[in-house]
């Protein structure tokens, strides 16, 4: 028995309780997706906050014409910022006009990252009943035993059996047995 056992084993694989039942874990996956967001938001110039402005030396020949159309027309820049590790980007577009944001529009593309974590366990081992018949034969007769059959298999992988039937020669016979299983090792 003890031979059939399993208990010179060392290597016991690796198992997870879920809901208070351990279960062998048969595999382990893990899968990233990364999933692309975009956002749009518009922002008014009102409401977007303005420092001290901070006062440059006029040069002695600036042309007077020039630096009005400049002060009333609306000069739009345009700034992509690229995130780390390739996460996305965020693109910022200003308007600006008479030394103020008119308004600020920014967009973001971002890779939203999902970590799908797989885990595949065994079925836990349980106790098992089976039913079935009995057929015997010898020289004498072709079938000299029938009759039906129950077969207990234990968590353990114990057999247990017992049948019970009308033989030929006009008795009752009762059989019994315990059964082990054969473990192979993996060459």
């Amino acid at each position: 028995m003890r031979a059939c056992s399993g208990e010179g084993d060392t290597g016991k694989p690796e198992t997870i309780n879920v809901n208070g039942h351990a279960y062998e874990v048969v595999d382990k996956r893990t899968d990233t997706v990364y999933v692309p967001k975009d956002t749009i938001v518009y922002k008014p110039g009102k409401t977007i906050y303005r420092d001290k402005p901070i006062y440059i030396p006029i040069p002695p020949n600036v042309d007077s014409l020039e630096v009005i159309k400049d002060y009333y027309s609306a000069i739009v820049y345009r700034d992509t910022l690229h995130l780390s590790e390739n996460m996305g980007y965020v693109s910022v577009t200003d308007t600006i006009s008479q030394n103020k944001i008119i308004g600020r529009r920014w967009s973001a593309r971002l890779k939203k990252e999902t970590i799908h974590e797989t885990t595949i366990v065994k079925e836990p081992a349980r106790t098992q009943l089976y039913i079935g018949g009995t057929v015997g034969f010898d020289t004498k007769s072709p079938i000299n035993f029938v009759g039906p059959t129950l077969m207990l298999k234990t968590k353990s992988d114990r057999v247990y059996l017992l049948s019970a039937g009308y033989g030929v020669d006009q008795r009752t016979i009762i059989q019994g047995g315990l059964l082990w299983k054969i473990k192979f090792r993996k060459w």
